[in-house]
């Protein structure tokens, strides 16, 4: 049940494995696969990105939530989207360490993972109406200049 794939800097492949309910990471010189189970049972891993940091991001369709797996020692960290049934699609990291997210009803939301006043919080969700993107701050001091 494969259904998204990424693969890193040292050319390891990344897969989000839906019905198994975990990311697999195969490597082609080695000819070796590592599996890492998702803690939330039935997160139906989605979209699947490489981050910075030696973090695999990936959305948990069922779990409503993002998932961070650190690369170097195999922890996976979550973090729940307030969105109720979000669906969670797709995934990436901009080189500022904004990870942004798409929601089933094609929503854009973002996370500022590694920001020092907000770690780990969903920051903004950005709803698209006529054609204009709309954005709820969900942190007052959220910076607008960095949209």
């Amino acid at each position: 049940s494969p259904v998204g794939i990424a693969i890193d800097d040292n050319s390891l492949i990344w897969v989000a494995m839906s019905i198994d309910n975990s990311i697999i990471s195969f490597s082609p010189l080695e000819k070796r696969f590592k599996r890492y189970a998702i803690p939330t049972s039935d997160a139906a891993p989605y979209g699947i990105a490489v981050g910075g940091n030696a973090v695999v991001w990936f959305t948990q369709r069922g779990g409503n939530k993002i998932g961070g797996l650190n690369t170097k020692d195999g922890l996976i960290k979550e973090y729940h989207i307030p969105t109720v049934g979000s669906q969670l699609l797709g995934i990436a990291e901009d080189k500022e360490g904004i990870v942004w997210f798409i929601e089933i009803h094609h929503v854009l939301g973002a996370i500022f993972v590694t920001h020092a006043y907000y770690p780990g919080i969903v920051t903004a969700i950005f709803y698209p109406i006529v054609g204009v993107f709309y954005y709820k701050e969900l942190i007052q001091n959220f910076r607008k200049n960095k949209i």
